[in-house]
């Protein structure tokens, strides 16, 4: 069998817009999860699983104070260093290193702190980078932000893209 590379190329721009329309409807998923996406049932079936917690991950009620561990869900505040957790569901008060897939709640403080989805408020800090933020920006240096929707009342945030409030919510 020999090499196609017109045929190796548009697959793999194939999958590439696979897995941004995957990623982005996860993303809705996970902003709004009461909401039913537009979709069939099969498919959305889907989108709920890859987007659910892992199982094996040690999950956490109630505050977490701790350096250097994995988390799977945290419902609670978070104060730490080197952290990487699934979700929280509360606010991240303090530290250092956290990486957090989906945040429901504000950041207090703190020092490069990356959040991939996040529904809350960025209070303060310094090397916050967030991929989707649903909420304000109050305070905070270096903060930087993909994907605002909400407002930015310190006008020093980079802001690649705001969508207006309106335009989301109902």
């Amino acid at each position: 069998m020999l090499f196609n590379p017109v045929k190796t190329t548009i697959n793999l721009i194939l999958t590439s817009i696979f897995i941004i329309g995957l990623a982005t409807l996860i993303g809705y998923h996970v902003l709004y999860p009461d909401r039913p996406l537009p979709l069939t049932d099969k498919l959305n079936t889907i989108i709920s699983s890859v987007s659910m917690k892992s199982s094996s991950l040690p999950n956490i009620n109630g505050d977490f104070k701790g350096d250097n561990i994995r988390l799977g869900e945290v419902k609670g505040n978070v104060e730490g260093n080197h952290l990487r957790i699934n979700n929280i569901t509360g606010n991240i008060l303090n530290g250092e290193d956290i990486i957090v897939d989906e945040l429901y709640g504000d950041i207090e403080n703190g020092t490069n702190i990356k959040v991939d989805v996040m529904k809350g408020d960025i209070e303060g800090g310094k090397g916050i980078k967030v991929h989707v933020l649903s909420g304000d920006v109050h305070g905070g240096e270096d903060v930087d932000i993909d994907i605002l929707i909400g407002e930015d009342y310190t006008n020093h945030a980079h802001v690649k893209r705001k969508i207006p409030r309106e335009v989301v919510c109902d």
